[in-house]
């Protein structure tokens, strides 16, 4: 009787850690949409490069590469509450990560901002796509590029440093 409740447990704990590293491990073969083609300064296709490999899933509507378990009820409504949240802070167009509209001078001072402190993308998002961490070259990317950018008005000129 009482091996039997501790192979239970057992088992329950052993499926509990498969399904727990299945999904982190699923998602590193995502089906990604198609990168975009950049226009513009290399800085900038550099920085393109980085959002889309790892802002755009919640930041870019039509470009979130949705993992096996979404379907599930508990994990969808999740996944999208989150893109929800996510969007109301900073929405990068298709036309903006090509380069063919400017990324004002608000949206570039919450790209540094999210970078440098480290908030993004967030520990939860993290824990289960283990490819999107920022690293050391993303963030000189992004330094890169938003020096090498003006201010779109002469009174925004100190809010980038």
């Amino acid at each position: 009787m009482k091996s039997s409740r501790v192979r239970k447990i057992t088992l329950s704990l052993a499926a509990l850690a498969a399904v727990g590293l299945f999904m982190p491990f699923s998602n590193l073969f995502l089906h990604r949409p198609t990168p975009l083609p950049v226009e513009g300064s290399e800085e900038f296709r550099r920085v393109s490069v980085v959002l889309q490999q790892k802002c755009a899933d919640c930041h870019t509507p039509k470009r979130t590469a949705y993992p096996v378990y979404s379907s599930l009820p508990i994990a969808n409504r999740i996944i999208e509450t989150d893109i929800e949240e996510a969007q109301k802070h900073i929405i990068f167009s298709d036309d903006m990560l090509q380069g063919k509209t400017p990324i004002s001078a608000l949206d570039k001072a919450k790209i540094q901002s999210a970078f440098l402190d480290g908030g993004m993308p967030p520990l939860k998002y993290l824990a289960l796509h283990w490819d999107a961490k920022i690293t050391r070259a993303d963030k000189e990317a992004i330094l890169t590029w938003l020096q090498s950018e003006k201010p779109l008005h002469p009174d925004t000129a100190g809010s980038q440093e």
